[in-house]
């Protein structure tokens, strides 16, 4: 009796998540390997912008501070982007901002021009191999909800950093996230889901790019990203696995201005470009 109930939120469930891990894919996707070979690690409560620990007085407006610095995601204090989003379910917009900025991490705020205006909010980490993503699609502040399932995700272990220090042509890097959550499908299935999210990238070459924020001589990154996720709902185990690509370029001084998705389940292409920044 669970069949149509579960066929009916896979449907659902694939390109909502796909969006979580494209967003979060084209922010860099990846942990550097130190020069020992060695795989950076940290984990949500290890420092983050939200880790309850109040930023540092050298966090003033306009500040980069010691590891936060990097030419490929400038961390400023109000600094903005602008994104438009085209090619999935539907087409909308996004606004990256970064706030509280310390010595140790900051925080990225996201508003999506989506019915309901859903908010992220994502802690980040900064350490000597680069900045870390420290939360999954900005943990339980960021709960999925569709008219056919309503899904909250918490990070449970974080590998590896999302955007290396060192960015540059021939860099290639990993990052893996453990997340684990509650579900609740159609009229009042609920379950539990456990899974991984993992990205692979290479920074590949150099591209002049144009968006409408303007062209930018960028570095081109092609990341490979693997979502693995086992729901079980009603006694019932429903895997859902896929894979996708990410083409993203990155211009100095800027951030990442255009990135191209495609997800092999659904057969989607997902494109995001720069449309405004502000960098204080």
């Amino acid at each position: 009796m669970f069949v149509k109930p579960i066929s009916f939120s896979r449907k659902w469930l694939v390109p909502i998540l796909l969006g979580s891990t494209l967003l979060l894919a084209a922010c860099g996707g990846g942990s550097p390997t130190d020069e020992t070979g060695e795989e950076a690690t940290t984990a949500p409560d290890s420092g983050g912008a939200d880790s309850g620990a109040e930023p540092t007085a050298a966090a003033n407006e306009g500040a980069v501070i010691g590891a936060c610095a990097n030419p490929y995601f400038p961390v400023v204090n109000g600094a903005t982007w602008t994104y438009s989003v085209t090619g999935g379910i539907q087409d909308f917009s996004y606004t990256d901002t970064i706030t509280n900025v310390s010595a140790e991490g900051f925080t990225l705020n996201s508003s999506f021009d989506l019915e309901g205006g859903l908010q992220r909010t994502q802690a980040w980490g900064c350490q000597a191999n680069g900045l870390v993503a420290l939360e999954y699609n900005g943990g339980p502040s960021a709960a999925l909800s569709t008219e056919a399932l309503n899904a909250e995700f918490h990070t449970t272990g974080v590998t590896g950093v999302t955007i290396p220090t060192n960015l540059s042509v021939g860099s290639s890097w990993t990052q893996a996230m453990d997340i684990e959550g509650d579900m609740t499908i159609g009229e009042g299935l609920t379950g539990a889901a456990t899974g991984n999210v993992s990205f692979a990238a290479n920074a590949v070459g150099t591209e002049s790019v144009s968006t409408a924020a303007g062209t930018f001589d960028a570095i081109k990154v092609e990341i490979q990203q693997d979502f693995s996720l086992t729901a079980n709902i009603g006694g019932v185990s429903m895997p859902v696995t896929f894979t996708g690509t990410t083409t993203a370029w990155y211009a100095s001084g800027v951030g990442m201005v255009k990135s191209v998705v495609t997800e092999d389940l659904m057969g989607s292409t997902t494109t995001i470009e720069l449309q405004s920044y502000s960098i204080p």
